[in-house]
């Protein structure tokens, strides 16, 4: 089961986390939350127990749901594939009776890097800015974790086995095993859990395919936030690095050229 909360008054959230998912789900599925999660202030009158009235919070709190009709035309093309996968994944969280995955909606949370597994957090922004199938991966990762993660409101199980679930999880969706090792960040020593909100910085993220090739997920950070996103592809862990680096440099002389023409 996925429930989905905002636990600020922002009523938009969850219709952006709609049309966020109806966008990576293959033709002829559809993505419902019902109700769609809110919160409202909600006037008590006046009784024995409220003799002066009194006004409360009342959250709304939606279940996901999803259609299939198995009938519809789809497209075969390999860099569509993934989008049947990712319906898959997301069907059987839906359908699982036993674990719940809820998670609260937030936007541009300092606090929330894509997804934050002890608070419960669900970034739209950090998602709505990656490709696509980048995107899929990683909701379906958060959505794993937090199936595991428990209703307890503070404490929660050790990190590791949730995450090792939704890495798996996360492979099904983009077809390719997620490389740790060749994770690329620049600066090198960025402090992943606690970047400053000032701190711009770079994070590569690649998945090796059968065939040996690697696609990375190629994030601009600002802090603990998204700025923008790519979908990159190379033939080996050489060409990835080379990219990296380039961009890199190129980077450095766009930044060069900007500073000298202001001088100017």
């Amino acid at each position: 089961m996925i429930r989905i909360r905002v636990m600020r008054f922002d009523d938009a959230l969850g219709h952006r986390f709609v049309e966020l998912v109806n966008r990576l789900l293959p033709a002829g599925s559809r993505f419902h939350l019902n109700p769609m999660p809110r919160l409202e202030y909600v006037d008590i009158t006046q009784s024995i127990a409220f003799p002066l009235g009194s006004t409360h919070v009342r959250e709304s709190i939606g279940e996901a749901s999803l259609e299939i009709n198995s009938n519809a035309p789809g497209s075969n093309a390999a860099d569509e594939v993934w989008r049947r996968r990712f319906r898959d994944e997301l069907d059987r969280l839906i359908r699982d009776s036993v674990h719940t995955a809820t998670v609260e909606l937030v936007s541009g949370d300092q606090h929330t890097m894509v997804g934050e597994f002890r608070l419960r957090r669900l970034d739209i922004d950090d998602l709505a800015r990656m490709a696509n199938m980048n995107a899929a991966a990683a909701l379906i990762h958060e959505l794993e974790e937090q199936s595991h993660r428990g209703d307890h409101p503070w404490e929660a199980p050790d990190f590791d086995s949730p995450h090792a679930q939704a890495m798996i999880a996360e492979q099904r969706v983009t077809g390719g095993q997620r490389v740790e090792e060749l994770e690329l960040r620049y600066p090198p020593n960025v402090d992943v859990t606690n970047a400053s909100s000032q701190q711009q910085w770079f994070w590569w993220i690649p998945f090796r395919t059968r065939d040996g090739g690697l696609y990375a997920n190629q994030m601009e950070m600002l802090g603990r936030n998204v700025l923008r996103a790519r979908l990159g592809h190379y033939s080996d862990a050489a060409g990835y690095r080379e990219a990296f680096h380039a961009m890199l440099t190129n980077r450095r002389l766009d930044v060069g050229r900007t500073a000298g023409s202001a001088a100017r």
